[in-house]
């Protein structure tokens, strides 16, 4: 999934960082073979939109050989049954065992999925608390990535050199898409 944040394609860095480095040290950590999914997508989300399915995915990743050739669609269809409940609930995956007057059809009640720093969604195919740390990983490193990414715009913008009405992405070398 290739997407940029002003003109950097920041989704690309985020595979390759997982595919890379990530992965690598998870396979260390467990001592086996890692495969696994990812779904992150805005907290804004969660002001009123109560189904993660109609949303784009900031960004979605597959990890491992097993995971692409076996199930990909269970380890996402995982995720989405974890975020129904978030997203219909305003509470993190971890709460729907606790809370079984809330679980619906199609909720998946594990451990794994929530919000943290401003995104929303999951990963699936560990133990659930390990999901729920991978995901907060992953989404350390997209904020980061993001960050670098906006630095340029961010200097461009405190510029002296802008003409007057300008605005301060036009013109200064930085794609404003906001993709």
């Amino acid at each position: 999934m290739t997407g940029s944040y002003f003109g950097v394609p920041v989704n690309d860095q985020l595979a390759a960082w997982i595919d890379d480095e990530f992965a690598h040290q998870l396979s260390v950590k467990y001592d086996r073979d890692i495969a696994f999914a990812v779904k992150i997508n805005t907290a804004g989300a969660l002001c009123g939109v109560h189904e993660s399915s109609s949303l784009p995915p900031v960004f979605q990743h597959i990890y491992g050989e097993r995971a692409k050739s076996e199930n990909p669609e269970g380890y996402l269809d995982n995720i989405d049954g974890k975020l129904r409940f978030v997203y219909r609930t305003g509470l993190p995956s971890s709460e729907a065992r606790n809370r079984p007057d809330l679980l619906e059809p199609g909720d998946f009640p594990a451990e794994g999925a929530g919000t943290y720093r401003g995104y929303t969604g999951g990963v699936s195919a560990f133990k659930e608390e390990t999901d729920w740390w991978v995901f907060c990983r992953i989404v350390d490193k997209l904020i980061e990535l993001r960050s670098s990414a906006a630095n340029s715009a961010i200097v461009a913008s405190k510029s002296k050199d802008r003409k007057p009405g300008q605005k301060y992405l036009q013109n200064l070398g930085v794609a404003a898409d906001g993709a």
